[in-house]
């Protein structure tokens, strides 16, 4: 067994700190990953929520449009007769 005080043990002890911080970067990268992937499943959620409310939104003008121009219609009929 290397005691600290050599140039063995030292190297040793060198190692095992290096290899501690290894393993708290992994650690730390991996908490920071989590918390990425946490907020890209929220972003794609409120993504996914808004192009449903567009699409609503355009079939909602769709049919306003479809309703304001068969409006429009009658109303000329009325007032010049047929078309």
């Amino acid at each position: 067994m290397s005691n600290n005080n050599t140039p063995n043990g030292k190297r040793l002890g060198k190692l095992t700190a290096n290899y501690q911080n290894f393993l708290k970067e992994i650690r730390i990268g991996e908490e920071k990953l989590k918390k990425y992937r946490k907020k890209e499943r929220k972003a794609k959620l409120i993504a996914d929520e808004i192009e449903n409310k567009l699409e609503k939104l355009k079939r909602n003008g769709q049919k306003l449009h479809k309703e304001l121009k068969n409006s429009a219609n009658a109303y000329e009929v009325k007032i010049y007769g047929k078309k």
